[in-house]
């Protein structure tokens, strides 16, 4: 993997200790880990990231921090659950499905309904949702965030909607935003954390 070159400060998820004062963005990365479990069933490793962050999420809520969520970000939430279970259905026959085709099978089309709402409901009651402003401005702000920046969109919009709502502390799996200067990252990404030691911008309470 290439040198990750950190930017931003970067804080050990499985060390750090939220406040009551905290407010944070969640990448979408996380809730998945942390509530969905076909996302790293079989995978020890992805199970073992997975328990820092439902611990981390756990004291987030216990000292009634603020966790904010994107308005976009359920379309992010509903790709990546299909994803992964269009991945599960194909393991099991012999010849691939393309996903449009496997979107139009009834059980499936039910079973991600069900996923995504489950899912998107265990978002819900975990946080409040943050203003990301004009569709128009938001349109042009993404555009900036991803010629700054080598995000994608849906990190852009989380971008956007920390500098929007003067939020500066994410919690997130994705090397991506280590890139970013002026925020805080708490992550359990050992890649990140390894760079981020190197490049002299690990933060320890």
């Amino acid at each position: 993997m290439a040198d990750l070159i950190v930017n931003a400060h970067v804080y050990d998820a499985a060390e750090d200790v939220p406040q009551d004062s905290d407010r944070f963005v969640v990448d979408t990365n996380v809730w998945i880990l942390a509530s969905y479990v076909p996302a790293t069933a079989g995978q020890t490793h992805r199970q073992n990231i997975a328990n820092i962050y439902q611990v981390y999420l756990k004291s987030l809520r216990k000292q009634r921090a603020t966790v904010f969520r994107n308005p976009l970000q359920l379309t992010e939430v509903g790709h990546v659950i299909e994803k992964l279970n269009h991945k599960i259905y194909q393991s099991s026959l012999n010849n691939p499905i393309e996903i449009k085709d496997y979107r139009r099978i009834p059980s499936e089309r039910q079973k991600n309904l069900t996923d995504i709402k489950g899912t998107w409901e265990f978002i819900v009651k975990r946080t409040v949702s943050a203003d990301s402003g004009p569709w128009d401005v938001l349109s042009e702000k993404l555009l900036q965030h991803i010629e700054n920046y080598p995000l994608d969109t849906y990190d852009a919009a989380f971008l956007e909607m920390m500098s929007t709502n003067n939020i500066d502390k994410i919690l997130t799996d994705d090397s991506d935003y280590a890139l970013v200067r002026g925020i805080r990252m708490f992550t359990a990404n050992r890649y990140v954390l390894t760079s981020a030691t190197i490049c002299s911008r690990t933060v320890s309470n």
